[in-house]
C-alpha cells in the first residue's frame, strides 16, 4: 500500500547524490523494511543544489543501509546509514571549460528545484487519497535521518590566491537529523514552512591542509 510512496521518496532523496541508482533493487528491499546498496558512485552534480562554487570530481560509497519503520512512518524517521565514503572535490573555477559539463550541472541544479516542487507520481500514490499520500511522501523526505561512517574527503584547489592547496578531512562518525527552529531534534510534518538540519555526534575528525611550495 505504502511501498510506492516510500520508493518514490527514497529514489528522490538518494537519486540526487547517487549515480545510476538501482531503483529495482531499492524497490525490492523496501518490502522487507531493510535495504542494502553497495559499491555506489557519487554524481558529479551531487552538490548542484547547494549553490556552492564546489563540485565533486569523483566519489564512491561502499554501502548504504536503509531501515524503514513501517508501523510508524508518520512518527519515526527513515534511517539511512552510509559507510565508507570517498570524495574528491574542487572548485568549479579550477576545471577547464567544458560546455557540456556546464550544461549538465546547470540542468541538474534546475531539476533539483523542480523536483522539490513537483508532486509525487500518481502511480506511486496508489489508491489512497492523493493529499494523504503526498503529505506522507513529503514527511518521509523531510525527516530522513542520515548517519555517515568512515568519510574521507579530499579537496584540491589550484586557483587559490595563496597558491595551490589540498585539504584532507576524515570523519569517523557524523549524523544529521531534522530539528525545529530551536535546533532540537523533532519530527517535521508536511505542512512545515521551514526545515532545519543539524549535524551532531562528529567523532574522530581529522583535518589536514597543505600548500604547494
Amino acid at each position: 500500500m505504502f511501498e510506492g510512496v516510500v520508493a518514490y521518496a527514497l529514489n528522490k532523496y538518494l537519486g540526487r547524490f547517487v549515480e545510476d541508482l538501482d531503483s529495482e533493487q531499492l524497490n525490492v528491499g523496501i518490502f522487507s523494511g531493510t535495504v542494502h546498496l553497495t559499491d555506489l558512485h557519487l554524481k558529479a552534480e551531487a552538490l548542484a543544489g547547494f549553490d556552492l562554487p564546489i563540485e565533486v570530481k569523483g566519489g564512491c560509497i561502499g554501502k548504504i543501509s536503509i531501515d524503514i519503520p513501517w508501523t510508524s512512518l508518520y512518527y519515526e524517521p527513515v534511517l539511512v546509514h552510509v559507510e565508507e565514503v570517498l570524495v574528491l572535490a574542487g572548485p568549479t573555477a579550477d576545471r577547464k571549460h567544458d560546455p557540456e559539463k556546464d550544461k549538465r550541472l546547470s540542468r541538474a541544479h534546475k531539476n533539483r528545484r523542480l523536483e522539490d516542487a513537483r508532486p509525487p507520481d500518481p502511480e506511486a500514490l496508489g489508491d489512497r487519497p492523493r493529499g494523504f499520500m503526498e503529505n506522507l511522501a513529503t514527511t518521509i523526505v523531510n525527516n530522513v535521518q542520515v548517519s555517515l561512517q568512515n568519510v574521507h574527503i579530499r579537496y584540491e584547489d589550484s586557483v587559490s590566491t595563496n597558491g595551490p592547496l589540498s585539504c584532507g578531512l576524515v570523519l569517523q562518525n557524523l549524523t544529521a537529523v531534522t530539528t525545529n527552529s530551536k535546533w532540537k531534534a523533532t519530527q517535521i510534518d508536511a505542512d512545515a514552512r521551514s526545515l532545519f538540519k543539524i549535524w551532531f555526534e562528529a567523532n574522530s575528525v581529522v583535518l589536514e591542509v597543505q600548500y604547494a611550495n
